[in-house]
């Protein structure tokens, strides 16, 4: 699977390379982490994906693992900070991205 190095979206772009995101040209502070789950999140654009793949998949073995519920205050930071309704939550599941 082959992930792009820049996400668009409407009015939203992401640099998955320099980690930079704006919205209409504008820069937008997003920290890292937000940044790596948007990236996994694309990786597996259209599918489901639980708190707990997100957090085996973007946290890596040296850094402490957070509960599972922080995983819903960056993806709420993501949708508030980019603008990402395309950020859909499956009740009882996970997160999805899904483009209309």
């Amino acid at each position: 699977l082959n992930v792009t190095d820049i996400f668009c979206y409407q009015e939203t772009e992401v640099n998955f390379k320099s980690y930079v995101a704006k919205i209409n040209g504008q820069r937008v502070h997003v920290n890292a982490k937000e940044i790596e789950i948007l990236k996994y999140l694309l990786q597996n654009e259209g599918h489901v994906l639980s708190r707990d793949q997100i957090l085996t998949n973007v946290w890596k073995e040296s850094e402490e693992i957070p509960y599972d519920r922080v995983i819903d205050v960056y993806i709420k930071e993501l949708r508030k900070k980019l603008a990402l309704d395309c950020i859909v939550t499956i009740r009882n599941v996970g997160y999805k991205l899904e483009r209309r």
